[in-house]
């Protein structure tokens, strides 16, 4: 009770009670979906989680440091 999910990724199934308001079910489309390091998990130019974040919640910069711009993508990364 109480917690609140939105503007998430959702890949496969729908989330059920978890998803929230701004929430996107699609394939992520890593760029390099290969291992498990950080940088496996940079969503391609063509994911759909490119724009769709939240500006209200948008942190300064992303997991690597690079400045976020005008539109947030989901996620750690800025989608190059």
């Amino acid at each position: 009770a109480g917690l609140r999910f939105s503007h998430n990724l959702w890949f496969g199934l729908a989330a059920g009670p978890a998803q929230g308001l701004g929430d996107v079910l699609g394939d992520p489309r890593f760029a390099n979906a290969a291992g498990t390091r950080p940088s496996a998990f940079v969503p391609a130019a063509t994911s759909p989680a490119r724009g769709a974040g939240d500006v209200m919640y948008r942190p300064a910069d992303d997991f690597n440091g690079a400045v976020r711009g005008a539109a947030v993508d989901i996620g750690a990364f800025v989608i190059p």
